[in-house]
């Protein structure tokens, strides 16, 4: 029994109402043996949650589970289409389809390669026993060693056959089993939504293994980061960057958000400064902020900067289908890996503060700032507004704290506003009135006539 005070209600007899009072149970010898009993239990509790696996692992853990705040939000972008990749999905009725495929690529990759069947089996037992199981978030207790082996080693080569489809010529005179695994198009658009979630992915460190063990000299000439740089170049958001010096990634969301990393880091990076801006593109350019699209070496997605001159430079964002489904997850993945700076979610933050309705859009992408693939405005204001929903991060975390500070004070200057009302009457006569030679006449007399009007009156007025 527990140690603990209780507390009752009991009638006394010489009083007839109710008196509260306290009292200790009476002790008994049976009771030190509960107690002892008790720490006993909460002391193997203890050790159980300190010393299991998952409590140690967790600190190598770099393959999550979607927070479901996360997920409620829109399921679809975390949820795979075709493929399971890892074992978060494993099983799904609608993903069984695909399994046969991998077995496929398991037999054109044994044929493209110099190893047989037993090397690849005791690489993918050795890679298991090492690190495999403790990349994961979970642990999938009920996948037994050979069945988690097994599946690691048929979709890491699975990828391997797939970005090797993607950057060689297959024919079957190379004496390749059939000319191509996956030859409709939309199976391809939606292996490329599957292979960006962050719930299907497996270890790149197996995967690059596999590729440096398994091919001969001639064919790992590109890096496993120009293989899938390659890859994933129409992915939607942007040009891939060029360099590939970044120590090797986790897993391929983990690729994707290192090859986003700012080239000019410390520059617009503070630990001061607001969360987010007070106006939106199109308050911030009425205010006397011009916008730029920034043409950076390397083609930098965060390379975002305000000059001293009022222009605010951003790279551009090409926008397309599938450019929700790659933020969600690159901010899931920041979500919970709370040990680095938030650059993506970041990064969708400052464009949530610039883009509240279609006109804002516009804007930007008149300025080259956004190249919009979806051909509607409303769409995209309509994904950058929902896109920061449920995010959690810290002024410390906000990459662009600087940027916003400066681009608050500078739009409340009194002389800019000014000025940028001053522009956009010119801006505005010149469309109206003066956009060619019969309108620029017509308001020359008209204003020669209203300073002659203006003339005569006064002379009347004087020879009063």
């Amino acid at each position: 029994m527990p140690f603990y005070l209780i507390f009752s209600v009991r009638r006394l007899p010489e009083q007839e109402h109710l008196e509260v009072g306290s009292y200790l149970e009476p002790v008994t010898e049976d009771f030190f043996t509960d107690v002892d009993a008790h720490i006993r239990l909460m002391k193997e509790r203890l050790s159980f949650y300190t010393d299991h696996n998952d409590y140690k692992k967790f600190k190598w853990a770099c393959i999550y589970k979607v927070p479901e705040k996360l997920r409620k939000v829109n399921e679809d972008a975390y949820t795979p289409r075709v493929v399971s990749l890892g074992p978060y999905h494993r099983g799904k009725p609608h993903l069984e389809a695909m399994e046969p495929y991998k077995w496929r690529c398991l037999d054109r990759y044994l044929t493209r390669s110099s190893v047989n069947l037993d090397m690849v089996a005791e690489l993918a037992i050795s890679e298991y026993q090492r690190n495999a199981r403790r990349n994961y978030q979970d642990s999938f207790d009920d996948i037994s060693v050979q069945d988690f082996s097994q599946m690691i080693m048929l979709d890491c080569i699975f990828i391997i056959e797939l970005i090797l489809e993607n950057v060689q010529e297959v024919s079957p005179e190379d004496g390749q089993p059939n000319a191509k695994i996956f030859d409709d198009p939309w199976i391809r658009h939606d292996i490329l939504h599957d292979m960006m979630l962050l719930e299907n992915q497996v270890p790149l460190e197996i995967l690059a293994d596999l590729c440096s063990k398994c091919f001969d000299a001639n064919t790992s000439t590109d890096t496993v980061h120009a293989l899938l740089g390659t890859y994933f170049t129409n992915v939607g958001i942007m040009d891939r960057p060029e360099s590939t010096e970044l120590a090797l990634p986790v897993h391929l969301v983990d690729f994707l958000g290192k090859s986003y990393r700012p080239t000019i880091e410390g520059k617009v990076f503070s630990r001061k400064g607001r969360l987010a801006l007070t106006r939106s593109a199109t308050e911030l350019h009425e205010a006397g902020v011009k916008f730029e699209r920034e043409k950076t070496e390397g083609n930098c997605l965060l390379d975002i900067y305000f000059t001293t001159k009022g222009v605010l430079k951003i790279p551009q964002l090409k926008v397309n289908k599938e450019t929700e489904t790659l933020f969600r997850n690159l901010i899931a993945f920041e979500q919970c890996r709370r040990d680095e700076i938030q650059y993506i979610t970041s990064y969708v933050i400052l464009m949530d503060s610039l883009i509240n309705t279609p006109k804002d859009v516009k804007l930007l992408v008149r300025c080259g700032v956004i190249e919009n693939l979806l051909e509607d405005n409303e769409l995209v204001s309509n994904l950058f507004n929902n896109l920061p929903k449920e995010t959690v991060i810290d002024n410390k975390d906000f990459y662009f704290a600087n940027v916003c500070e400066d681009l608050n004070n500078y739009s409340k200057d009194y002389w800019h506003q000014w000025k940028a009302a001053w522009l956009k009457s010119k801006q505005i006569l010149r469309r109206d009135y003066l956009s060619n030679t019969w309108t620029t006449i017509s308001v020359v007399a008209a204003s020669i006539l209203l300073v002659l009007t203006v003339i005569q009156t006064v002379c009347s007025i004087l020879q009063l």
